[in-house]
């Protein structure tokens, strides 16, 4: 409590990075959209992190690394309860983590540490724009500001998984359909 006291005081801050933490435990990477995921980066990457995933699959998980994961959920919770600023952030490609799909897994967990899904979407939003000092610019849908929009075919208001659910991304003025942005994705 003094630490984040100081925290708070300080306007410190935090990118707990629990998709990092969390996937030492969970283990995301094993379900098949993230298999997917993978399989979009280049081949000698996409080999070698499969083959890392087969061993570690193998192992143990060990109990300290269970609480410790517990930890950082309880702790997020925490931080957001005291009014420290949490932006979302993974720290990819750590530990198996796409981009993109990483942010996705991000916002998930920061739903299970208890934050409901309008703060969960604020730390990728809002709130890093207010870290910048851009939220007179940034972060907001709405006239006059610099925005980028994906939009979902679901409300993530109701379900945080929602934001996979993508049909379009608006970006830079431009309207960019599922398809497009698929050729995007696999290089062609």
């Amino acid at each position: 409590d003094e630490v984040l006291t100081v925290l708070r005081k300080n306007q410190t801050w935090q990118i707990p990075t629990l998709a990092l933490i969390s996937g030492f435990v969970e283990r995301p990477f094993l379900s098949e959209d993230w298999q997917k995921s993978i399989d979009l980066l280049p081949d000698s990457i996409a080999d070698n992190w499969k083959k890392g995933i087969k061993t570690l699959s193998e192992q143990e998980i060990p109990e300290n690394t269970k609480k410790y994961a517990e930890w950082a959920l309880s702790m997020t919770k925490k931080v957001h309860d005291m009014d420290i600023g949490i932006m979302a952030g993974t720290d990819c490609p750590i530990f198996y983590l796409t981009p993109g799909r990483s942010l996705h897994q991000e916002l998930a967990i920061f739903s299970k540490a208890g934050l409901d899904p309008l703060e969960v979407l604020k730390t990728a939003t809002l709130r890093p724009a207010q870290y910048f000092g851009l939220e007179s610019e940034l972060g907001l849908i709405k006239e006059g500001y610099i925005a980028d929009l994906v939009l979902l075919n679901k409300n993530p208001l109701d379900d945080i998984q929602n934001t996979l659910e993508i049909d379009a991304v608006i970006k830079s003025g431009k309207y960019h359909d599922r398809s497009f942005l698929m050729q995007q994705l696999i290089g062609q």
